[in-house]
């Protein structure tokens, strides 16, 4: 009797351990990746996003914040900013699902100066993704969908009077809430059964 509770034990442990294992592996290849592209590389600046945060919850809006890198020994001025962006999301297959468009109006004695070897925030307010993607349009109507959980890769592009600077960056969209609970339900279940198996093996 003794011995197979033993083995039953032993068994049970093994079950958690390897659901254990899988769970961890799920959560760690769910993690965002991220990467920075920005060009051109010659240029006076470059331009570096940054998103709000590297996940976001289904529905959430994805905010971007773009900032000027000036790589030189000198200080680069740029008067009248960049008056035009370009926002662009792509999925994992590299299909653009969504774009728009944003415009500013600067003064004509604006400038922005960007010190050697730095960094400046563009003073605009944050460009945004409600996380919509566009299934059809016809003519003026435009149909559009909540994008499934993935990695998307978003991209900014700059027009101004030095040049169109763009740079990508990754962000990821987690599952909803439901899978979120099934995942914590089955850790309580796994640790439940791992005592039991502990039980089982301290009687015997």
């Amino acid at each position: 009797m003794g011995s197979e509770r033993y083995k039953i034990g032993i068994s049970i442990v093994v079950v958690v351990a390897a659901f254990s294992l899988m769970l961890i592996l799920y959560i760690v290849s769910s993690s965002p990746s991220s990467s920075n592209v920005s060009y051109p590389e010659s240029g006076p600046v470059t331009i570096r996003l940054e998103a709000n945060k590297s996940s976001y919850a289904l529905g959430e809006v994805v905010k971007i914040r773009i900032y000027l890198i000036n790589h030189k020994n000198e200080t680069v001025k740029i008067q009248g900013g960049f008056p035009s962006a370009k926002f662009e999301v792509f999925n994992s297959k590299g299909d653009c699902i969504d774009g728009h468009g944003a415009n500013y109006n600067y003064p004509s004695d604006y400038w922005i100066i960007v010190q050697p070897q730095s960094e400046t925030l563009l003073e605009v307010p944050p460009l945004g993704w409600d996380q919509q993607r566009v299934v059809s349009v016809q003519g003026s109507h435009v149909t559009l969908k909540q994008a499934d959980p993935g990695t998307y890769t978003i991209r900014v592009t700059l027009e101004g009077p030095i040049g169109s600077f763009s740079s990508e960056t990754i962000i990821e969209i987690k599952g909803d809430l439901p899978m979120k609970r099934m995942i914590n339900l089955l850790v309580i279940v796994s640790l439940i059964i791992a005592i039991i198996g502990i039980f089982l093996l301290v009687k015997q």
